[in-house]
């Protein structure tokens, strides 16, 4: 067997370094929690502790453990996530009967995805930078790992991320078709990698070729024929699952949320709380017209994203790609702290002046979304003024975010290099 060069080499020790680093925290990640709990006691008098933190996983094995009892996913029970989701619930079934051992497995299922996630981030630093870079921005990865260590693999949102970034690799260094398939499939997972689409088909149309649109159309195909399986397999299961997310309302850690209990809290008006859809959703005065209001502000948000895109030349396309995953959650209806886990590759891959602004901005935004949970999470779900501040401020450094990405400088790398050989024959 052939000697890997020794740049390779080089490259593949600094993601196992990453990853092993990524594991450990992820080990430690209970007594973390733990440590947020006695803290939160000490200083609110209330906290969030582990077992609600790991509660989703439980979730998971419920599915998982249904299936393996012989009843048909989303046909026999509700599964609130799209149907590319549940091999991922399922596979650690095989390996743990119990409680704890699924949750081990699910662990360890989720820090090779993770792997894989850096495996490919360094390639693209490497890419657009250099190998020299790739160091440091593993460094800044670990960073956000480990500021949302509570709970990012406590969820199988690095599943998606991972999709999202290997997309993003394949759809602008000239490999259309995978881009378009890997987009497809992570929205199948969880639907936001599917706002990826609009960059890509952006960039498509720049294209001079008869077979610009492949990565378009192997995204749409992709797409349709998993609705087509998914509706074929859970029936009308699958329909309750988009309703489930249809129906949702404003969640308590949006952006519209906050500032409604801000109003509220300045006014006196109530505010009100209901369980639904897996979450708090809050109801005060305004909060049906910011609910019809959330849609079109996403989509406009997104639009910007493409105008400011298009207008910069389509140089820097995971930049943008970035911003649009942010502008999607940022503006959405629903935000729950894993949600973050999706921006850590587009952040960690900025360029230039841009890159060096966001990163720190990001990391505190991370400790920000910990901070409301589960640090201070119970204050939260009693409307406290203190944890309502907090919560605007995090969502108020987000937006400032995305007005980083979306009016920065200019990056000094603009593209992978590959894109610039085959950008002219895609």
């Amino acid at each position: 067997m052939p000697a890997l060069p020794q740049q390779h080499r080089r490259l593949l020790t600094c993601v196992l370094e990453a990853t092993l680093l990524q594991s450990l925290i992820a080990a430690l990640s209970p007594l973390f929690s733990l440590g947020l709990k006695t803290s939160a006691l000490a200083l609110f008098g209330a906290a969030i502790g582990p077992g609600t933190i790991f509660k989703d996983v439980l979730l998971y094995f419920g599915y998982a453990d249904a299936a393996m009892a012989g009843k048909m996913p989303y046909r026999a029970y509700l599964i609130e996530y799209p149907i590319l989701s549940f091999p991922f619930m399922l596979v650690p079934r095989f390996f743990g009967a119990g409680k704890l051992s699924y949750t081990l497995a699910f662990v360890v299922e989720m820090l090779l995805i993770n792997a894989l996630a850096v495996y490919l981030v360094a390639r693209l630093v490497e890419m657009r930078a250099g190998l020299e870079q790739v160091p440091s921005r593993l460094t800044w990865y670990t960073h956000f790992f480990f500021a949302l260590s509570p709970f990012i693999v406590a969820r199988f949102d690095l599943v998606p991320m991972a999709l999202s970034v290997a997309a993003v690799y394949a759809w602008f260094s000239g490999r259309n078709v995978s881009g378009g398939i890997l987009t497809g499939a992570g929205a199948l997972v969880k639907f936001f990698p599917a706002v990826l689409a609009g960059p890509g088909l952006v960039w498509e149309a720049s294209r001079s070729r008869l077979l610009r649109w492949r990565g378009t159309w192997a995204f749409l195909l992709t797409v349709g024929l998993g609705m087509a399986v998914w509706f074929a397999f859970g029936r009308a299961g699958a329909w309750d699952s988009l309703e489930y997310h249809l129906g949702r309302g404003l969640e308590l850690k949006s952006l519209y949320a906050g500032v409604l209990m801000s109003l509220a809290k300045l006014t006196g008006a109530q505010i009100r709380g209901q369980l639904a859809h897996g979450s708090l959703e809050i109801i005060t005065p305004g909060s049906a017209t910011a609910l019809a209001l959330a849609f079109p502000l996403q989509a406009a948000a997104l639009l910007l994203v493409l105008w400011r895109f298009y207008r910069s030349g389509m140089r820097d396309p995971i930049r943008y790609c970035g911003a649009a995953v942010l502008a999607f959650i940022i503006f959405g209806k629903a935000f729950s702290s894993h949600f973050m886990i999706w921006l850590i590759p587009f952040v960690v891959l900025l360029e230039g002046s841009t890159g060096r602004r966001a990163r720190p901005l990001f990391l505190v935004c991370c400790l920000g979304t910990t901070a409301i949970f589960p640090w201070a999470a119970a204050r939260l779900y009693m409307f406290a003024p203190f944890a309502i501040a907090l919560l605007n401020a995090r969502n108020l450094l987000l937006l400032l975010l995305l007005g980083v990405l979306l009016f920065g400088s200019d990056s000094p790398v603009d593209c992978p290099k590959a894109a610039a050989g085959q950008s002219g024959t895609s």
